[in-house]
């Protein structure tokens, strides 16, 4: 591998932080959601190089959210991960970001993370669905129960056999 880059979403220019970089990859998601006039301004500190990952990039994302039941992910999110991807085959990526399902599913890829401004994931969490009524474990993406019909459906870390 070359040399090692940062992939960043938007927490790198919204958040307070110290980080040293000059040049920074993102995704044009990303760049959508930088709204503050503060956040704006900092776009001038840095060169920033917006690519769009393939969308064979994003399906490979989207399928691992799904396996890993980060169910909850953005476009921006599915675009920087997709792009982190792959770029990551080329070079040595560290993924900046304050997002803990971001955090999570890089762990999952293998992708080098950092967070930006707040403390960053220890551990991979793999999530499940479950009746807040009966109790019972649900397929992921169920929003109501399939034993008791009742609509109360919860998420939880899936216990480790």
């Amino acid at each position: 591998m070359c040399s090692q880059i940062y992939v960043v979403d938007s927490a790198f220019f919204i958040e307070e932080h110290r980080e040293k970089i000059r040049t920074v990859y993102t995704s044009p998601k990303v760049m959508e959601e930088i709204r503050s006039l503060k956040a704006k301004l900092r776009l001038e500190l840095f060169d920033i190089q917006v690519y769009m990952p393939s969308k064979s990039s994003i399906s490979f994302i989207e399928k691992a959210s799904k396996e890993l039941g980060e169910l909850k992910l953005s476009k921006a999110d599915l675009e920087i991960l997709a792009l982190a991807h792959e770029l990551n085959s080329k070079y040595n990526v560290i993924l900046l970001s304050d997002d803990y399902s971001i955090q999570n599913l890089a762990r999952y890829l293998g992708i080098k993370f950092r967070s930006v401004s707040k403390k960053a994931i220890s551990k991979m969490i793999t999530w499940e669905n479950f009746c807040l009524v009966c109790g019972k474990k649900l397929p992921l993406g169920s929003t109501s129960c399939i034993y008791c019909g009742s609509n109360d459906v919860g998420r939880r870390p899936r216990k480790r056999s």
